[in-house]
């Protein structure tokens, strides 16, 4: 049986990416990016980081973007998109494909769409699990539907996404071609 659901290989590599260090970042660096690293609610996390390169031990990704998405978000600090901004470019140039990711969510809540697509496929071919998952949404709303469904199978296969947060991206019959990708997957 074909569905003609291509499922990018990319799709659904899979590791670990908050775990990766962030080579050679300095205190000057993070300090460069900051106007005061105790603003309010992300203190602490902004100490882990600062003592982590003081002690020279490794900072990793997940430490620096948990910051910036506290600032996204406002979960924990106060809301500040420019901050955020500025520590997932910090990230971004040091190769995160967390950043990728949350530069592309940026950008898409600017409406920005077209900019932000480079950035999911980025953090996708460099194995970050919500970069796949946002991409195919993305692709799906700029109407590039058959590259979604690939991205969608992909990342339920994956186990990036369930098959409830896909069936409600997709039309009914989109969603019976992913799940007959997938059956198809099972079975080859």
């Amino acid at each position: 049986m074909e569905v003609g659901i291509v499922v990018p290989e990319a799709a659904i590599a899979r590791y670990d990416v908050a775990l990766e260090p962030v080579d050679n970042l300095s205190i000057s660096e993070l300090d460069n990016i900051d106007v005061g690293l105790a603003r309010a609610g992300a203190i602490v996390q902004a100490d882990v980081v600062r003592n982590k390169i003081l002690s020279q031990e490794p900072v990793e990704c997940g430490d620096i973007y948990g910051l910036g998405h506290k600032y996204m978000y406002g979960t924990g600090a106060n809301k500040d998109m420019q901050y955020a901004l500025k520590l997932f470019v910090v990230l971004y140039h040091k190769g995160s494909p967390l950043a990728a990711n949350a530069l592309g969510v940026l950008l898409t809540e600017q409406d920005r769409m077209a900019e932000a697509k480079p950035f999911f496929e980025e953090a996708m071919r460099n194995g970050e699990a919500a970069g796949t998952v946002n991409l195919a949404v993305l692709c799906y709303e700029l109407g590039e539907k058959e590259k979604a469904l690939g991205l969608f199978a992909g990342a339920i296969r994956a186990g990036f996404a369930n098959k409830a947060e896909v069936s409600k991206q997709v039309s009914s019959e989109e969603y019976c071609r992913i799940q007959a990708q997938l059956t198809l997957n099972k079975h080859s």
